[in-house]
């Protein structure tokens, strides 16, 4: 009822404009249909992403599903994403001004949103959902951003060489001794510079370092140090999955973060079975 009212006072028609400041085909919503956000000075990257929140139906529908009060700090960026995304919905006008969702931020404890300073999109999402999480709690929606983005990957061990775990032997013609510890992700860092596609970037996410010679793993549980693989695989792929192209890297000489301009391709249709824990396992044992 408050974002339907809030809405309503934003398109109150008493509203006056001189004549030679009406413009409606300026000042309306696009033709194409879609509501902009404004620019509150480098906020781009902070857009760009609500933008493509808004745009996944299961997101979009669970913020305005949100049981929040319209008073109180302590929801007050949950509350104004609902106004935000409502704006974007419903609004006639041709953009949406962020002022009052940057400074939100700060009601949900931290610092307040540096409109004037360019970050890292990835950086931003990690801030962002770290506050959603804690603003989304008893309002019914407190597994929102798992239920719609969380995922899960496996930090895993092999043994390369054939070891003794109790009464049973890993390795040589048998099947490597593993160890492995899950973990939950919102997100997937992929590299990008001279990488062609994010095929190759995801190649590389999951093929992992060799642990040997001086920097060889020890194995508990056999009792002494071995060659070993250790690498990340996907475990469990959330409802949706996003891909964090690492498009910054910190550049030593200049002492500053610089970007890189690398082209990499994406499928349209993308499988992502060979980089799951059951995928890889699967060609392993193919390959055996």
């Amino acid at each position: 009822e408050w974002l339907v009212g809030g809405i309503a006072e934003m398109h109150d028609c008493r509203e006056l404009r001189g004549l030679q400041a009406y413009q409606p085909h300026q000042l309306g919503r696009s033709p194409c249909g879609s509501v902009g956000l404004r620019n509150m000075g480098s906020t781009c990257y902070m857009n760009a992403l609500l933008q493509q929140l808004y745009h996944v139906p299961e997101f979009k529908g669970g913020v305005f599903g949100a049981e929040v009060p319209p008073e109180g700090e302590e929801r007050a960026l949950v509350r104004e994403l609902q106004s935000l995304f409502g704006n974007v919905q419903e609004s006639l006008r041709q953009s949406y001004d962020t002022a009052s969702f940057c400074r939100a931020h700060d009601a949900v404890g931290g610092e307040p949103l540096n409109v004037s300073l360019q970050m890292d999109v990835d950086e931003y999402l990690n801030i962002l959902f770290d506050k959603l999480e804690r603003g989304l709690k008893g309002t019914g929606r407190e597994r929102l951003l798992e239920e719609c983005f969380g995922g899960k990957v496996v930090n895993e061990i092999v043994c390369k060489e054939v070891v003794r775990v109790g009464d049973r032997e890993y390795g040589g013609d048998k099947e490597s001794f593993k160890s492995q510890r899950e973990e939950g992700f919102f997100t997937i860092p992929l590299e990008v510079k001279h990488k062609r596609s994010i095929l190759e970037s995801l190649e590389l996410f999951v093929a992992g370092e060799t642990l040997d010679g001086d920097n060889k793993y020890m194995c508990e549980e056999a009792g002494r140090k071995v060659d070993a693989l250790k690498r990340l695989c996907i475990s469990k792929l959330p409802a949706v999955l996003i891909l964090h192209l690492k498009r910054f890297e910190f550049d030593f000489d200049a002492m500053k973060k610089v970007k890189v301009n690398d082209a990499c391709e994406f499928p349209l249709l993308l499988d992502m079975d060979p980089y799951t824990l059951e995928g890889i396992e699967r060609r392993e044992r193919a390959a055996a």
